[in-house]
């Protein structure tokens, strides 16, 4: 027991003392990272942190002796680890670094880390070496927020230990790896006191890679190998993604730095910075606890749960993908990005949405023979096969002429939901029919296919409706408090500041009419007698158009002497086409 993790205790403390003196040396000389446009940081930070932790981790594995394969990993490590530390320290070219990072990723695959994935070796190759540099500089791309980085890396190292059984060439790396970021992490939480650069965060992601990869060959199981390496390292893909494709579609620089990341965008929704970090831990340690799942526990099942998992991740991207940034927080306008016209992304939306909804269908088809038969027995394979292709083929034209694909993304009713279910209903009913007719439902089970109505219905449903269920919660911390004043036009209102995402800030509704405490969308709607208790708890007050004068001059009298603004809503209407109009527009 303590022989197993003897690496993690020595490192530890040997990480702590270590990037103590890197803070003070760094301090000394004046290697500080200082505020820019483009960073997060607000004040001086002691950089060359990577370097404490590519000591400790390398001394450790030095001194326990370990096998040739993570010696080799451990060396290929040290080396991108330096090209990094010359990026600290002279800003190499884009083209430089890269070409670096290709040398010793193909130097990694040429020493074994392959992924079998493939019957024939050079796909193995290929795919292997794009893995390590994808991984590689997303991690890079995740070292945005104090603490982020660092924290992930040490969950990602622990459930990899855990997929590995406490066995296996890369457990020591794995040990002195978390041990060595977990030392950092004492002074790189926020309020940071040291950064570890492109020195730690480039050599880091290059590791998780190859012992993901190192993991996977030793496994059997095709859904293994091909997934839970990807659910370990979930997040800095998932970050990576979310910048690289909302840049090239806003027409910006992917490779500029910004303050657009998944921690940024979080802030953005009301979470302080410890809360964001703290929330991306926690989706870090899901993916990786499904992962672990998948492969030690429910392995018969872990297609299901792994395609839950993705159904629930891709809602919050797009969730995320969807936040209106400041400006100066986004990169550089690139003029030779490809920056789709307004039509061509309305049309784009609308394939997003039937390519998703086919998914949910296949999710759903799926989960119908997991309930009945414990998954798909190979014998009905074919069969499963071409029920999916009808149910999409019946069911994709059916929700557009019930109109689901001309509505908003977002369920807000419960009318919103009728066409859903009505698209469902006589999509399965029509494939149920046809399969009658043609093969007399030999080699299907009417059981699947009215689970799979249901659960279209309800995957559906959840995907449209699950903005809200982030909304609520995501642990929201905010100094914004609106109380808004008026009378019945509140609903319509409420919409607005829910379309600017501001609708969580809203503590209460006053109203005229003194007919006792109500909510409105779960929200305190209270009479005209109680809008002094709110005095100490907003911080901003709307007053709705149909406010009465006499409420307004109360509302001013309150909350002017204590300098909280007053702020009236208002709703204009112009019409076009006047005479007026078409003069102008003539001379014009």
């Amino acid at each position: 027991m303590w022989r197993s993790v003897l690496p993690f205790i020595v490192t530890f403390p040997a990480a702590v003392l270590t990037t103590a003196a890197t803070i003070r040396i760094a301090r000394c000389n004046g290697w500080l990272v200082h505020p820019r446009a483009d960073r997060w940081s607000r004040t001086s930070v002691a950089k060359f942190g990577g370097v404490s932790i590519l000591l400790t981790f390398s001394l450790t594995v030095i001194a326990f002796h370990v096998p040739k394969p993570l010696l080799t990993v451990t060396l290929l490590t040290i080396a991108m680890g330096l090209v990094g530390f010359l990026d600290d320290i002279v800003q190499l070219r884009p083209s430089w670094k890269f070409a670096a990072q290709f040398v010793i990723a193909a130097a990694a695959v040429e020493s074994g880390i392959v992924y079998q994935l493939f019957h024939v070796g050079l796909l193995n190759y290929a795919f292997s070496f794009l893995w390590i540099l994808g991984v590689t500089n997303a991690l890079n791309l995740l070292d945005n927020m104090d603490g982020l980085a660092a924290g992930v890396s040490v969950i990602a190292a622990g459930s990899l230990l855990l997929l590995a059984h406490g066995s296996g060439p890369m457990v020591i790396g794995l040990l002195a790896m978390a041990a060595s970021q977990l030392g950092f992490l004492v002074f790189n939480f926020h309020p940071a006191k040291v950064f570890m650069g492109d020195t730690g965060s480039l050599a880091v992601g290059f590791f998780l890679a190859c012992c993901a990869v190192s993991g996977a060959g030793h496994v059997s199981a095709m859904f293994s190998v091909v997934f839970v390496p990807g659910l370990v390292l979930f997040l800095p893909i998932f970050d990576m993604l979310l910048v690289s494709v909302t840049r090239r579609l806003n027409g910006r620089a992917i490779s500029a730095g910004a303050k657009d990341h998944t921690s940024h965008r979080l802030v953005m929704l009301g979470l302080s910075e410890r809360n964001a970090v703290l929330t991306l831990y926690l989706l870090a340690a899901l993916s990786a606890f499904v992962a672990v799942l998948c492969k030690r526990v429910w392995s018969d099942v872990g297609p299901g749960i792994l395609a839950l998992f993705l159904v629930t991740a891709t809602a919050f991207w797009f969730y995320l993908a969807k936040i209106q940034l400041p400006e100066e927080w986004l990169s550089r306008t690139n003029a030779l990005t490809f920056l789709l016209p307004e039509f061509l992304n309305s049309v784009g939306k609308r394939a997003a949405m039937v390519f998703a909804d086919s998914g949910l269908i296949v999710l759903a088809e799926f989960l119908g023979y997991l309930l009945r038969f414990d998954g798909v027995p190979r014998q009905y394979a074919g069969s499963f096969l071409w029920a999916a292709v009808l149910l999409i083929l019946f069911k994709i034209p059916l929700f557009a002429i019930f109109s689901v694909y001309r509505r908003d993304w977002a369920i807000r009713a419960l009318r919103d939901i009728y066409p859903i279910i009505k698209g469902s209903v006589l999509g399965s009913v029509l494939v149920v029919s046809a399969l009658t007719y043609m093969t007399a439902f030999k080699d299907f089970s009417r059981a699947v296919f009215a689970t799979e109505m249901i659960l279209t219905v309800c995957l559906m449903s959840f995907v449209r409706t699950v903005s809200r269920f982030f909304d609520d919660v995501l642990p929201k911390q905010t100094n914004e408090a609106y109380l808004i004043v008026g009378g019945s036009s509140a609903e319509f209102f409420y919409r607005y500041f829910e379309w600017q995402g501001l609708h969580g800030n809203i503590v209460a509704f006053v109203t005229p009419v003194k007919n006792g405490n109500a909510f409105l969308y779960g929200v305190p709607v209270v009479p005209l007698s109680q809008m002094s208790t709110f005095l100490s708890k907003v911080t901003v007050v709307y007053l709705l158009p149909d406010c009465p004068e006499p409420i307004r001059l109360t509302a001013l009298k309150l909350f002017s002497p204590d300098n909280i603004p007053v702020r009236a809503l208002q709703l204009s209407v112009e019409t076009l086409g006047t005479e007026e109009f078409r003069d102008a527009t003539i001379a014009s």
